[in-house]
């Protein structure tokens, strides 16, 4: 699980460096200390459809919700 947050976190930070996301949510990002908050903080800011954002919500267990948040949209 430590591994999967660090890497959620990693591609967020990425993304947002790569983006005209403010710094502000980089600092959001890095207080989140509850993976389950992470996954919908991350899951519900998606630049995506709503459809691929319900698929993340519709994946019951929060390890593989997160992974799929890692796979290229």
């Amino acid at each position: 699980m430590e591994a999967l947050v660090g890497s959620l976190k990693d591609a967020a930070s990425k993304y947002q460096a790569q983006s005209d996301i403010p710094q502000e949510a980089q600092v959001a990002l890095d207080n989140i200390s509850s993976t389950p908050f992470l996954i919908h903080f991350l899951a519900s800011n998606l630049n995506v459809d709503v459809s691929d954002k319900q698929k993340i919500l519709d994946t019951a267990n929060i390890t593989d919700r997160g992974t799929v948040l890692l796979q290229p949209c």
